[in-house]
């Protein structure tokens, strides 16, 4: 798929926070943020590059053992949101509490 004319690529061939500028800024404005600012939470490409490769390696693990688990999960209705927080987190969580709530929460509730 050919990618919009808006979009640029920096010299290593991974799309930077300029790729979606002319979007972004047209949003920003539209709610009165800077569009020069950068976002409050920005997660460095290299940290990104190895959450990534964390989260290839958890799937490849989850689909190489899932005939050792459960067909049909073992929670009653509304048993999986009673464990979710009411609301979604106002800053972004450590990325290894996020693999255990995949872990603990959400494959305990996934019916193969």
């Amino acid at each position: 798929m050919a990618r919009p004319s808006s979009w640029s690529e920096t010299s290593s061939g991974i799309c930077d926070e300029r790729c979606f500028s002319p979007r972004l800024e047209e949003s920003q404005r539209s709610r009165g943020a800077d569009p020069a600012a950068k976002p409050p939470h920005h997660m460095p490409f290299d940290e990104f590059r190895r959450h990534g490769h964390e989260l290839v390696d958890w799937v490849a693990d989850y689909l190489e053992t899932i005939e050792r688990g459960p067909i049909t999960a073992d929670v009653k209705p509304g048993e999986i949101r009673a464990m979710l927080p009411e609301t979604a987190p106002e800053q972004p969580g450590p990325f290894d509490v996020i693999v255990r709530d995949l872990n603990e929460i959400v494959v305990t509730g996934i019916t193969h």
